[in-house]
């Protein structure tokens, strides 16, 4: 029973948890080395992140020998249809991590958050373009997902999250991918 007949303004706590925003643009490795099932499960990491953000929050960006803007920072797009975009990228080309990182930077400046957060998922390896550690380095956030345990170069995905002021995710295999893609939005929504 309650033991004030009138409560106030101070007796009422009230805790809300309100989901943090930020702008994130996800860049995808869709090279020749990424064929086939490989492709299809970054169509699934990216339906990961098209579900944890609101759709104007995110920009995807599939990279060779140049990079691509699938899906343009501020624009809404459902999730079938981010999905059935990655799908129609053939997997082509080399590696040109430098330029996967410049378009990054250059959807993120479109943000309207003041979280702005690059991920990139590849195997490090790059091919094409120069260094990608200078562009890097301008992120205020940038996270890796390092793809695979053979052939790729883990020194350069961690020097680049490092240099990026981010973290280094592993998805040793590429059906580990989702999980690790979930657990990294829940980390930067937390």
């Amino acid at each position: 029973m309650l033991t004030k007949p009138v409560l106030e303004s101070t007796d009422i706590i009230l805790d809300i948890k309100e989901q943090k925003r930020c702008d994130c643009a996800l860049m995808l490795d869709t090279s020749l080395s990424m064929t086939g099932k490989k492709l299809a499960l970054l169509a699934v990491a990216a339906a990961v992140v098209a579900y944890k953000l609101p759709s104007e929050d995110f920009a995807i960006i599939s990279f060779e020998s140049t990079a691509s803007t699938l899906k343009k920072m501020r624009a809404r797009m459902p999730i079938e249809q981010v999905v059935t975009k990655i799908l129609q990228v053939p997997a082509v080309g080399y590696t040109n991590v430098e330029a996967a990182l410049e378009e990054g930077l250059r959807q993120l400046a479109a943000g309207r958050h003041k979280k702005r957060v690059g991920i990139l998922l590849s195997d490090g390896k790059y091919t094409a373009g120069g260094s990608p550690l200078p562009v890097a380095s301008r992120y205020r956030n940038l996270h890796v997902v390092l793809l695979g345990d053979f052939n790729t170069d883990p020194a350069m995905c961690s020097a680049l999250a490092v240099g990026g002021h981010g973290m280094l995710y592993r998805a040793p295999s590429f059906e580990s991918l989702p999980r690790t893609l979930n657990r990294l939005v829940a980390d930067l929504l937390t």
